[in-house]
């Protein structure tokens, strides 16, 4: 894997790709992942856990993982039950640009404006800022 399952952090990503592919994603409550083919002269978007908690969840993060794909087989890659680098010969090179959109730092991030009538929010406001930080801190601290 060259990417190992994980949802990003921000708001959006904007994900422009190689035709190689590898990227997978996962849908939530599923132990399936789904190819994302990639389409010329296209861009992938990802929703990330800021929007995730600033729509209450109504958009949702969505898990995604790289995986590797190999010359002999460009059908398969390691993620395919079994295929492996033993039986395989090279790697495919993979090019990919990601731009990471976030919320600007002093932004509040309040579910007050997607929280429906007799619905109860399931995050505190907290600001941008603080809110990338501590899921920052969380992974460097888990290294």
């Amino acid at each position: 894997v060259r990417g190992g399952r994980h949802t990003d952090y921000g708001t959006i990503t904007l994900l422009a790709q190689d035709d190689v592919g590898g990227l997978r994603v996962q849908r939530r409550g599923s132990t399936e992942w789904f190819p994302v083919p990639p389409v010329p002269n296209s861009f992938v978007v990802n929703v990330g856990d800021m929007l995730e908690r600033w729509t209450n969840g109504r958009l949702m993060a969505t898990p995604h993982q790289v995986v590797h794909y190999f010359d002999n087989n460009p059908h398969r890659n390691e993620g395919d039950n079994g295929a492996s680098s033993e039986n395989s010969t090279t790697i495919k090179e993979r090019y990919s640009i990601a731009f990471f959109c976030n919320a600007n730092k002093d932004v509040v991030l309040d579910t007050s404006d997607f929280v429906a009538p007799g619905e109860t929010p399931r995050f505190e406001p907290v600001k941008a800022i603080d809110y990338i930080t501590q899921r920052l801190t969380a992974t460097i601290s888990s290294m």
